[in-house]
């Protein structure tokens, strides 16, 4: 490629190995529930209350939260305390990366790589959103989440319908994740085909995407990289 590296080389961990009857393992299905919450504003009791049963998780809710939280006057050391100080946003954003950051046995490699691609669509996914809607933070926040979430199917070894039914998801996101279809399922198709390299179905896909220069889209590109680098190196840290 014209900037020097090799940026989709996730795609061979992307694709799916869908098994009949695989079932969801114990700790990723409480951060689904987690996030189900979180989806529909639940009330921070009702959040709180999962969390205190998730010993891990929330060791690792306030083991990030204290790491970033230099600047506040007091250390955030309890469950509800992170939860208020974090915000239901950024704690949405945390929950669907951490889907990927924990690896079944022996296949930590994979899960790296996974994590990284996620990433990499989610970033991607919200930079063009910017580009596309520049004051509509919510649209943004969608497509981030149409990016993160389009690697469950592979994560989990499950069709994505049974993943997204499990979760209380906007329409638009559904529609993109499942059938690749709408403005945000396009803006997945043009991902997904350069991460195959396929030019012909990008192509079709930038041409749906009028607003998209192919300048802007390398750009979009490099930034999500770099920023999935430092997410990906954060949670394994």
């Amino acid at each position: 490629m014209s900037l020097g590296f090799e940026m989709f080389q996730g795609y061979f961990f992307a694709r799916p190995v869908i098994v009949s009857g695989n079932k969801i393992e114990s700790g990723k299905l409480s951060l689904l529930r987690l996030l189900s919450l979180i989806m529909r504003d639940a009330e921070i009791d009702e959040v709180e209350q999962l969390l205190k049963r998730e010993p891990g998780l929330s060791y690792s809710l306030l083991r990030m939260i204290n790491s970033v939280a230099a600047a506040l006057p007091q250390k955030i050391g309890s469950i509800r305390q992170a939860i208020i100080a974090m915000g239901y946003q950024p704690l949405k954003r945390w929950i669907q990366l951490l889907l990927y950051a924990t690896a079944p046995s022996g296949g930590s490699g994979e899960v790296n790589a996974l994590m990284q691609t996620a990433a990499i669509r989610g970033r991607t996914m919200e930079l063009i959103a910017i580009i596309d809607r520049p004051h509509d933070k919510n649209y943004q926040d969608r497509a981030f989440m149409t990016g993160i979430m389009s690697l469950l199917d592979t994560l989990f070894g499950m069709e994505i319908r049974q993943i997204v039914d499990k979760l209380e998801m906007p329409d638009e996101v559904i529609r993109a994740l499942v059938h690749r279809e709408g403005r945000l399922g396009c803006k997945l198709r043009l991902i997904e085909s350069r991460e195959r390299k396929d030019m012909e179905q990008a192509g079709k896909a930038m041409a749906e995407l009028e607003f998209l220069a192919q300048t802007d889209l390398l750009k979009v590109e490099l930034d999500a990289l770099n920023w999935a680098s430092q997410v990906n190196q954060s949670a394994l840290s």
